[in-house]
């Protein structure tokens, strides 16, 4: 990599000039060419190759189109083809002694997320600065990065955990990049192993243990790979650090070698971890199943409902659902009832793909509730059916009912993603190209509003959105569609909540409950 010098020159009457040397001026300008034969691009470009490569860039050099900054703004300015982080504002308090301010990339949609990927940035740090990228993390206001990891960026000479760490998780001492020089950050997450490159040497190489948590201090409690976001940090007012050339390249981990059975990894009570055999791919698949009250012992038969997960969930993600319901059966809130919790694949978008190897709407609905029926007292029928689902899930359940009303009396999306097939083509190609051949009309014709408008309104639909959600303007865009179809339906927004199952089923999970029992049969 190119090194580009600058000289930082602080007088005696303070305050800080930033004197651009000669042939810095030209690198920044155009990166001058190497030689004729191998000229660089223009900072924050990509080459023909690259875009074939599937790299996409963050930054355009001029705006901050796509990011959003927590607390004060104004701490991330744009200069000469650079992001620049400096603290600005007050500290809040109970936080720090001094001002801070993340960065989030948010993407055209207000969504991005990536799971695997490759990350690279140029960055470079004044004297003595401190600044960090988190990655797999979320939008938050007015406090550090909840959830996710953070990549240090801070190459002072007292600093133990030094540029490269994955921070208080996979720390080096070793000093790879210098204060005032250019340096190329690049992190690379596939599965559970994390590598973190500075100029092309690993700084750390660390892969995510079996039930790894960091309890201490508490807030690092979601520190645990999973998807979301990148964000930037401008640590405190005594801190400048400079980035340009940041591009991510998204690694699609191919949802056919995933794995279709995923027992929790701690018990939940109550509930049980079964599997069944999928004729259409020939494997495994799983399911957690809760049977209420008075099921042991009785022949009694009891509704069910179908709980679909999100992206890159499984069927023991996210299982506050099953504690919600079975306290609610107890107090009497709704009657008993089964829950069931689905593996339909992590990024399946609840359709067979075109080569038959993920069929995540196949072995639902043909596969897994025929299971249930045979070996479960289930209500096998319209009436003692209902499905539910978060995110990508709740999108697949408005699909399945309207597009199978004879199987299904009622169902509940929470923060649906009601996304056009534009739009995830570009945010998932891999997985897009893998699920739909890269057909976005196939992807439209078999969308939930595609099969709502099919359906006509046969099905009562509930709608329940926050309203932090970064789906919330899809979701009321379907609700505008829903009306216009005049279909039976219900819509909430959840005041202050976000992209964040536990709150939205501890918020609606309840009602979401109660509105299937009204569908359910009397006893």
């Amino acid at each position: 990599m190119k090194t580009e010098t600058f000289v930082l020159w602080r007088p005696a009457f303070g305050g800080a000039l930033l004197l651009w040397l000669t042939l810095a001026a030209v690198l920044l300008a155009g990166h001058a060419p190497l030689n004729a034969a191998d000229p660089s691009p223009p900072p924050n470009t990509l080459t023909a190759a690259e875009k074939e490569a599937g790299w996409r860039l963050l930054f355009d050099g001029r705006t901050l189109d796509g990011w959003k900054a927590s607390e004060d703004p104004a701490s991330f300015t744009i200069r000469d083809g650079m992001i620049v982080a400096h603290a600005v504002g007050a500290p809040i308090q109970g936080q720090a002694p001094h001002p801070k301010c993340h960065l989030f990339y948010v993407g055209s949609d207000g969504r991005a997320a990536f799971t695997d990927f490759e990350f690279q940035a140029d960055v470079m740090t004044e004297t003595d600065s401190n600044s960090g990228f988190y990655f797999h993390t979320r939008y938050i206001e007015n406090d550090w990065p909840q959830k996710g990891f953070e990549v240090q960026i801070n190459s002072k000479g007292n600093e133990p955990i030094k540029t490269g760490s994955l921070y208080k998780v996979a720390n080096t001492a070793e000093s790879l990049a210098s204060d005032n020089e250019w340096f190329r950050l690049r992190v690379t997450v596939r599965g559970k192993r994390v590598v973190i490159q500075v100029n092309d040497k690993t700084a750390a190489d660390w892969t995510e243990p079996d039930g790894f948590v960091v309890r201490h201090p508490p807030w690092y409690s979601e520190r645990r790979l999973s998807s979301g976001t990148f964000a930037l940090q401008a640590h405190d007012p005594k801190s400048t650090v400079y980035f340009k050339n940041l591009r991510v390249r998204p690694l699609d981990a191919p949802p056919w070698g995933e794995t279709w059975v995923n027992p929790p990894k701690e018990p939940i009570p109550g509930v049980e971890h079964r599997s069944f055999h999928s004729a259409s791919m020939q494997r495994g698949v799983g399911f957690n199943i809760y049977l209420p009250p008075g099921y042991a012992g009785s022949e009694q038969r009891f509704p069910v409902v179908y709980y679909l997960h999100g992206m890159t969930d499984c069927e023991s993600t996210h299982p506050q659902l099953f504690g919600i319901l079975d306290r609610a059966i107890r107090a009497g809130e709704v009657p008993p009832m089964i829950l069931v919790y689905t593996m339909c694949g992590r990024t399946s978008f609840y359709a067979d793909s075109p080569d038959g190897e993920v069929m995540g709407e196949t072995v639902f609905i043909k596969e897994l509730i025929p299971h249930m029926d045979r070996t479960v007292r289930t209500i096998a029928s319209r009436g003692g059916r209902a499905v539910m689902g978060f995110s990508m899930g709740g999108a697949g359940a408005v699909k399945f009912a309207c597009k199978y009303p004879e199987l299904f009396s009622s169902a509940v999306s929470l923060s649906g993603g009601y996304y056009p097939g534009e739009t995830e083509k570009a945010r998932h190609p891999a997985v897009f190209r893998k699920m739909f051949g890269d057909d976005v009309k196939r992807f439209d014709d078999q969308s939930a509003l595609a099969m709502a408008r099919a359906d006509g309104g046969k099905i009562p639909l509930r709608i329940v959105v926050g309203t932090k959600d970064p789906h919330l303007e899809v979701n009321r865009k379907m609700k505008a569609a829903l009306a216009d179809l005049k279909i039976n339906f219900k819509y909430e927004e959840i005041e202050g909540v976000g992209h964040r199952p536990p709150l939205v089923f501890e918020a609606q999970g309840l009602k979401a409950f109660q509105f299937h029992a009204h569908r359910f049969p009397a006893k």
